[in-house]
C-alpha cells in the first residue's frame, strides 16, 4: 500500500514530465524594439554624477541616459560584447533614439589622474600636438599589433583643439582610419577639468555628422560642470592630485583612456545592427537571454 500511494502521488509529475516543453517565442524585431524603448529611463533637468562631484544640467532637446541603461545600449542594441565599463552615462539628442541608425549619442566618462596644469596654453600649438599624436599612436598600433587588433592611422584634425581657459573646457576632433576595413571614422572629443581629475565626453557619430556634432558642442559643454569644492579654481597644490602631463599632453595622447578604444569604434559595430531577418532574430534572442541573466 505504501509503495501504491507513492506511485499515485508521482503520477501528476510523471504525466508532466511527458508533456512536450514549448520553447520561448523570440520577440519580433518590432516587439523587441518596443519593449527597449519602454524599458530606458530618458532624464532631463538636473543630474548630479559622482556622488554630486558633477552636475548636468540637460535641457528639453537632449536626454540622459544611466550607466545601467547606457551598458544596456552598448550591447543589446549596439552589439558590443559585455565589459565592465566605468562610463556614467550617455547624452543623446531628443529627436534620436539609440536605435534609429542615424543616432549620434555622447558618452560621459572621468578620470581621475588629477589637476591639469594649463599654465600659458591658453593658445595651443596644433602643429606640436598633432607630431606627438603621431609618435604616440605608432606606440599605441604597436601595443594592438601585440594584441592582435589592426592598426589605427591618424589622418588629420576634424577640428583642431580649442581650449576655453575661463570654463576649463577643451575640444578637438580627429579623423583615423581603420587597418583592417579601410575606413575612416571620426574621433571627437570633449574634456572638462576640475580640481583633482576631468570628465572625458565623447561623440559617438559618424563622419557625415560633423556638422551634427559642432552644431551641438557649445550645449553639451555647457550641461557639464564641476560643483562646489570640485572645481579648477578650486585645486590646493600639495594636497590635491596632479596630473602628469598638461593640456596638451592631454589632447596628444599621454594618457590611457578609461573609455578605450572599443567606445571610439561603437558607430562600426553599431551600424552593422540591422542584419537579414533570420540573424535579427538570434542577435535579439541572444539579448533577452543576457538581460535575464543579467
Amino acid at each position: 500500500m505504501i509503495k501504491l500511494s507513492i506511485l499515485l502521488t508521482l503520477i501528476p509529475f510523471l504525466l508532466l514530465a511527458e508533456q512536450p516543453q514549448t520553447e520561448e517565442v523570440p520577440l519580433t524585431e518590432k516587439e523587441w524594439m518596443a519593449k527597449f524603448e519602454k524599458e530606458i529611463d530618458r532624464r532631463t533637468g538636473e543630474i548630479a554624477l559622482l556622488n554630486g562631484k558633477v552636475k548636468l544640467n540637460v535641457p528639453n532637446e537632449f536626454y540622459y541616459l544611466d550607466a545601467e541603461d547606457t551598458k544596456r545600449v552598448l550591447e543589446e542594441a549596439w552589439g558590443n560584447p559585455p565589459s565592465k565599463s566605468s562610463l556614467l552615462g550617455m547624452l543623446f539628442p531628443l529627436k534620436h533614439s539609440p536605435l534609429d541608425l542615424d543616432a549620434w549619442g555622447v558618452t560621459i566618462d572621468y578620470s581621475d589622474d588629477g589637476y591639469v596644469n594649463d599654465a600659458g596654453e591658453s593658445e595651443l600649438d596644433y602643429g606640436k600636438i598633432f607630431k606627438t599624436m603621431k609618435k604616440e599612436a605608432k606606440k599605441s598600433n604597436k601595443a594592438r599589433k601585440k594584441k592582435g587588433y589592426g592598426k589605427i592611422q591618424l589622418l588629420g584634425w576634424a577640428e583642431p583643439p580649442i581650449y576655453d581657459n575661463a570654463g576649463k573646457k577643451l575640444y578637438w576632433g580627429n579623423y583615423k582610419k581603420l587597418e583592417r576595413t579601410g575606413e575612416n571614422i571620426l574621433d571627437y572629443n570633449l574634456r572638462i577639468l576640475g580640481k583633482e581629475g576631468y570628465l572625458i565626453m565623447n561623440f559617438v557619430a559618424s563622419i557625415d555628422q560633423l556638422n551634427q556634432v559642432k552644431e551641438a558642442r557649445p550645449t553639451i559643454l555647457e550641461m557639464a560642470n564641476f560643483s562646489e569644492g570640485n572645481t579648477y579654481a578650486e585645486h590646493k597644490p600639495g594636497i590635491d592630485k596632479t596630473a602628469e602631463y598638461n593640456v596638451s599632453g592631454l589632447v596628444a595622447g599621454k594618457v590611457v583612456e578609461k573609455s578605450g578604444i572599443l567606445i571610439k569604434l561603437l558607430l562600426l559595430i553599431k551600424k552593422f545592427w540591422v542584419v537579414p531577418a533570420i540573424a535579427l532574430t538570434v542577435v535579439i534572442t541572444k539579448a533577452m537571454k543576457r538581460a535575464k541573466n543579467a
